[in-house]
């Protein structure tokens, strides 16, 4: 119970860490970076903890979930208007 609850504070410190600090360059791209590293600690962490798979094993899906959210930020950015502060 105790690695659960340090397992979700870990997510929430990823997220205030890097929300506040941003590059110029494309926000919408960090932003689904940010998006898809919290889903991937979150999800593949949990199973980890809860269900003991392996590390090894979790890892390369966490890199392509990971991949998966910047891929999809990418397209997206195409789509969504190119000022950040247009987006709520």
């Amino acid at each position: 119970m105790a690695r659960g609850f340090i397992h979700y504070l870990v997510v929430a410190v990823i997220l205030a860490i890097m929300l506040p600090n941003g590059a110029r360059v494309s926000a919408h791209v960090r932003r689904g970076f940010i998006v898809g590293l919290a889903a991937v600690v979150l999800i593949e962490g949990s199973d980890v903890i809860w269900w003991g798979y392996a590390w090894g094993w979790k890892l390369w899906g966490a890199g392509y979930h990971l991949l998966v959210f910047v891929i999809g930020a990418l397209v997206l950015s195409k789509f969504l208007p190119q000022d950040p502060d247009l987006v709520v």
